[in-house]
């Protein structure tokens, strides 16, 4: 009696998924890089020059995202707007912080 009283159906919490929304853009490794002065950016030992757009002639001094796919295809987002597709002559390799938290897990304190 308590128990068909007090309760109610409860709606579903999932989501349908945006119509237009690339999933290969959601799971990818990302990487935030200010822009130089040069209009370029380093990412893994390598500059990527970036192209004026229609939003921008020049980038210089923004803050952009990088997103890499596993396959490798790389992604400079500007206010989550693709400006450049290319990839990465070189594998990416470990993050400086990553490397510098394996260095100091594996020094000995005396």
């Amino acid at each position: 009696m308590y128990n068909s009283r007090y309760t109610h159906k409860a709606d579903s919490v999932y989501k349908a998924l945006p119509e237009g929304k690339d999933m290969d853009l959601i799971f990818t490794l990302r990487f935030h890089r200010k822009v130089k002065k040069d209009n370029t950016i380093s990412l893994n030992n390598e500059i990527i020059q970036l192209p004026p757009s229609r939003m921008a002639l020049s980038y210089m001094r923004c803050w952009v995202e990088i997103k890499i796919r596993e396959d490798g295809k790389t992604y400079v987002l500007y206010k989550n707007i693709i400006i450049l597709e290319t990839r990465l002559q070189k594998p990416i390799r470990e993050l400086d912080v990553e490397r510098k938290q394996r260095y100091l897990s594996q020094r000995i304190i005396a």
